[in-house]
């Protein structure tokens, strides 16, 4: 891997064992060379972003709820794109759930609406429990919602709050 900089790449001049100058088979490799070193640097990138997801541990007691904060709005013209998982599970193994949450907010005129959200639940044994994104005031909330007579844990995971921009 290069050091970052692939000057080890690129100014280094290339010579065979004889002291000549590179054959053009030898310079494809030192191309291939710095496409690996990009493309390293990409993977690492990615897992350096997803390695610090936010994550944030929710619980409940029975059917009650209880809220994360992904987003905030504050001024008409904010755009998010918003990506959650939930985790939720009890003390029992068969009793858990999973939920991908997705979707675009934008505010205007002092309130914020949904673009084409995404909820995928998959629950096993926690039939009525679920997570969903939940717009209160200016902002985007995680809301998971447990169940009567247990105690479920709650692992949110932030996958991404992208702000859009525009012109």
């Amino acid at each position: 891997m290069s050091d970052g900089t692939n000057s080890d790449i690129f100014e280094t001049e290339k010579e065979d064992a004889a002291g000549y100058a590179a054959a053009a088979t030898q310079i494809k490799n030192y191309y291939g060379e710095l496409w690996s070193n990009r493309i390293d640097a990409f993977f690492l990138a990615t897992y350096t972003q997803l390695e610090g997801a936010k994550i944030a541990a929710l619980s409940t007691n029975g059917a009650v709820s209880d809220t994360l904060t992904v987003a905030s709005l504050a001024s008409d013209g904010d755009a998010f794109y918003v990506s959650v998982t939930v985790l939720g599970k009890t003390s029992t193994a068969a009793e858990l759930l999973v939920v991908e949450l997705a979707g675009v907010f934008y505010r205007s005129g002092g309130t914020v609406f949904p673009i084409a959200p995404v909820h995928t639940l998959t629950n096993v044994g926690l039939a009525g429990a679920d997570a969903t994104l939940v717009i209160s005031g200016n902002d985007v909330d995680v809301t998971c919602t447990g169940i009567a007579a247990k105690v479920i844990g709650w692992d949110t995971i932030v996958n991404s709050v992208k702000e859009f921009t525009g012109p």
